[in-house]
């Protein structure tokens, strides 16, 4: 199976890519800052995209069987962010598996971060 992982380098984006490595996967890691990401395997494929730029994913998700999304934010951090971070990423994400053709997408996510427009979105 292969798997890409957006938020590859948080702590459960790391737990998520050790463990599917240690099960035979392979797994692309869609992330912001490469050196950021402390694991390397020869079936980790490593990326550096902007994940609100469906351009830069859509051809790593044509070549996987299941979307995961870890994306999250330092606390600290994310008082600086825009209110829309998970959402219009998701949005990004969802559009690029349509075009990829692509229905399997398993989130983990923080509680509080659905709204109506991410509720209603559909692949």
């Amino acid at each position: 199976m292969k798997i890409v992982v957006f938020g590859a380098t948080g702590p459960s984006g790391l737990t998520l890519v050790q463990q599917a490595l240690d099960r035979g996967m392979g797994v692309t890691a869609l992330v912001r800052n490469p050196d950021r990401l402390s694991i390397t395997h020869e079936n980790l494929k490593v990326a550096k995209v902007n994940i609100f730029k469906e351009d830069e994913i859509v051809d790593h998700i044509k070549e996987c069987d299941v979307v995961m999304g870890c994306l999250g934010t330092p606390g600290s951090f994310l008082s600086r962010l825009p209110e829309t971070l998970y959402t219009e990423s998701t949005k990004v994400i969802l559009s690029a598996m349509r075009n990829a053709n692509k229905k399997r997408f398993i989130v983990i996510s923080a509680g509080g971060v659905i709204s109506k427009e991410t509720a209603s979105l559909e692949l």
